[in-house]
This record gives C-alpha cells, sequence and structure tokens, in this order.
C-alpha cells in the first residue's frame, strides 16, 4: 500500500476498522490526516500510506494536554506548525500540478493549495 518508492501504492479495497486519533503533541495535525508515516528499519528510511480510508473517524484533542508537555516538545511542536504553514502556502494549487487527474476528487491527499489551506496559514503567519 505504501507508495512506489517502497510498495506497490496498491488501492485499499475493503472496509477497514474505525479509527480513533489521540494526538499527544501539537502541530502535526495528523489526527486530521489519512497519512500514515512509519519507519523501515531494514532499508533504513520512512514510508507513507496515504488514503482517503484512513482519515481518522473521530479526533480526541485536549488542547490543555500541551500545558503539561515538556517546554522542547512544545516548542518543536510549534515549530512544526509554522513549517506546516510555510509548505501549504507555498505550494503549487493542484491544478497547476502535471500530471493530474481531471477529477480534482480523485487527486492525491494534500496535495496543491487551497483557500482554506491558505487562510489557515496566514492565520498562523499573523500570531
Amino acid at each position: 500500500y505504501s507508495g512506489t518508492s517502497i510498495g506497490k501504492a496498491k488501492p485499499i479495497e475493503h472496509k477497514i476498522s474505525p479509527c480513533i486519533a489521540i494526538p499527544t503533541t501539537s502541530g502535526t495535525g495528523s489526527e486530521s490526516t489519512g497519512i500514515a508515516v512509519y519507519s523501515v528499519r531494514n532499508k533504513k528510511t520512512r514510508a507513507a500510506i496515504g488514503r482517503p480510508q484512513l482519515i481518522p473517524t473521530l479526533a480526541l484533542v485536549d488542547p490543555l494536554h500541551s500545558l503539561t508537555q515538556p517546554r522542547a516538545v512544545a516548542l518543536y511542536s510549534g515549530f512544526d506548525v509554522m513549517c506546516h504553514a510555510v509548505e501549504s502556502y507555498t505550494c503549487l494549487p493542484y491544478h497547476q500540478r502535471a500530471p493530474f487527474p481531471e477529477n480534482p476528487n480523485v487527486r492525491p491527499l494534500l496535495q496543491g493549495s487551497n483557500p482554506l489551506s491558505d487562510m489557515y496559514a496566514e492565520l498562523t503567519f499573523d500570531k
């Protein structure tokens, strides 16, 4: 199911169990995406699987949790937020990428800028 750099990028053709995400840090937004990143130790690399079926059904997010994190974890998480905002704000609109499917509903997950991500990125820069 992993991308072609390490796998066969097979589609998920069966129903998978619901997922409840409980983030332990803030910044990555992984609790709201259909992308899973994992380590492949024997190849000394990391790989990802991105499919709409992997989007969590529910996320339990406690913003007060960040108050009890070690200072370094909170700082690194904040830096991660900025990195994601810059990445989102500077990427090309989906229709300017090539090749791309004619139907935007079948585009790869989280690729290409869009008005919503631009708005959130701008709010991040204002803080």
